[in-house]
């Protein structure tokens, strides 16, 4: 038996120290594991959230602990309280009183007094109170946190977790304060702009040369690099990477705050007379008329539309085999395909390709596939499934067979427990029942590939069939993204591979 752990604390808890009180809740969860004889041959393990409302689902921490629960790696769950499981007590409702139990799951909330074992009833009126008045506290907290922020900006405080490339913010995390070696580099992107170099030859410079991206010179300090993100890409400077930092207008001296606001959970704009602007608050890395030369730069090397000359059908999709990233399309002298990354010896410069030859290569494997899901239409009834007459019945021994060995798997615990079985034959046949449930549970995910909805998947690729041409329209239905190696080496990854899959074979 497993038992996770789970620790949440957001800033909008009201508390300032946020390792503090995870420490508290896990002191709290420790002392109740260890005081229960349930959990003595349990195998402890932990998921934390440090910095994540209660109010959003998706936080790191519950999404891997949720992952390992589905994969039966979980037995039980132990919080503080409903809260630090949730702050939506609709959600919080579905978990406790649908999901856990249909996934044989033990929730444990300590100081709630809340054991879903012992629980004769779904979440009672006064659980249902309290996780509303928690939703309620967290809306009214998180409106006055915002009208702190506010206050923050208008003071000309820098928010953001961490410094903007070019400063460093750890000897006062609310003030700016000169990074010497980034800011060279912020300093000398500016310089040559001012020359009239624009953002294409100024990334290709910095690259010939060397220099160490935003993110990557966070990543080479030491200790930093568990802050900064995972690189899909090999770190390279490009357009955006270079415009960013040429339309920042913080390198002058002024912090700037309220760019973007939550609307419903999700982050939008806000128009720039919107702005929140405090001059002076930090050391200028440029000056306001080097800033402004620079912006006139930019929009002196926008490029213009030529009538006639369509983007292509391509756009966006398309990514270099070697380096990751999305290929540029040039539609003058010729056009074609091409990644940025081609003069830094990744091997990108093979990813050249003309659109031409792109077309031609896809829109056959596209009528390929067309003809291999053909055939379900003519052997498809109105209504029918094609290899899909025991898929129900299939679901529904696999999810008895999955409920049994979870129960077994409980009753084994009992056993042991009680002393009807010993610790040795305890462990074997736990080790026997868990290799089942895993068979079971991945049989259960491998039902839908192995069975094939006819009428559904016809309807889904009716649109593109008899298509004289490759449309746009076409590739977003049925074609995820193209990388290219070469012109002979080309790789599609179809939205319906796993379909394609099984008809081949049958």
């Amino acid at each position: 038996m497993v038992v996770a752990k789970y620790l949440r604390f957001s800033k909008d808890d009201g508390k300032a120290d946020d390792s503090e009180s995870v420490k508290n809740q896990r002191d709290l969860l420790d002392n109740f594991i260890s005081g229960h004889e349930d959990f003595n041959d349990c195998e402890i393990t932990e998921f934390v959230d440090d910095g994540y409302t209660g109010r959003n689902f998706q936080r790191p921490g519950l999404v891997s602990m949720m992952d390992a629960v589905k994969l039966n790696k979980v037995s039980c769950i132990v919080v503080k309280d409903f809260s630090r499981f949730g702050r939506n007590f609709i959600e919080v409702s579905d978990y406790i009183d649908q999901i856990f139990p249909f996934l044989g799951v033990r929730f444990i909330a300590v100081t709630e007094q809340y054991d879903s074992k012992t629980a004769t009833a779904a979440l009672g009126i006064d659980m249902a109170m309290k996780n509303l008045v928690h939703d309620y506290y967290s809306k009214d907290l998180s409106q006055k946190i915002r009208s702190a922020r506010q206050a923050q900006m208008k003071k000309g405080e820098y928010i953001a977790a961490f410094a903007l490339f070019g400063y460093t913010n750890k000897a006062e995390r609310k003030r700016l304060v000169i990074d010497p070696p980034s800011a060279a580099v912020v300093k000398r992107i500016f310089g040559l702009a001012v020359k009239g170099e624009n953002t294409r030859q100024i990334a290709m410079q910095l690259n010939n040369e060397g220099v160490l991206t935003p993110n990557h010179y966070k990543r080479s300090k030491p200790g930093e690099e568990k802050f900064c993100r995972k690189l899909k890409t090999v770190p390279t400077w490009d357009i955006s990477m270079v415009r960013g930092i040429l339309q920042d207008e913080r390198y002058t001296g002024k912090m700037v705050n309220g760019k973007k606001t939550t609307v419903n959970g999700k982050q939008v704009r806000v128009p720039k007379e919107e702005w929140i602007i405090v001059p002076g608050t930090h050391e200028a890395i440029v000056s306001h008329e080097e800033f402004i030369k620079a912006q006139a730069v930019i929009v002196s090397k926008k490029r213009t539309v030529v009538p006639g000359n369509p983007k292509s059908v391509f756009v966006g999709m398309v990514k270099c085999h070697y380096c990751n990233r999305r290929l540029a399309f040039k539609s003058y002298c010729g056009r074609q395909f091409h990644c940025i990354n081609f003069n830094r010896e990744h091997g990108c410069d093979n990813s050249t390709i003309a659109e031409s030859v792109l077309i031609d290569t896809v829109f056959a494997a596209v009528k390929a596939k067309l003809e291999l899901v053909k055939p379900l239409g003519i052997a498809a009834k109105p209504g029918g499934r094609s290899r899909v007459g025991g898929r129900d019945e299939e679901k529904r021994e696999c999810e008895t067979r999955l409920k049994k060995l979870k129960l077994a798997q409980s009753s084994l615990l009992e056993q042991y427990l009680e002393g009807n079985l010993s610790k040795s034959g305890y462990q074997t046949q736990k080790a026997q029942t868990a290799l089942a449930i895993q068979e079971a549970t991945d049989s259960l995910a491998n039902i839908e590939a192995r069975y094939i909805d006819s009428s559904e998947i016809i309807e889904k690729h009716k649109p593109y069939f008899g298509q004289e041409s490759l449309t746009r329209e076409t590739l977003k239905g049925l074609v995820v993204e193209v990388r290219v190696a070469s012109a002979n080496a080309i790789e599609i990854t179809w939205t319906f591979q796993g379909c394609y899959d099984v008809l081949l074979q049958v």
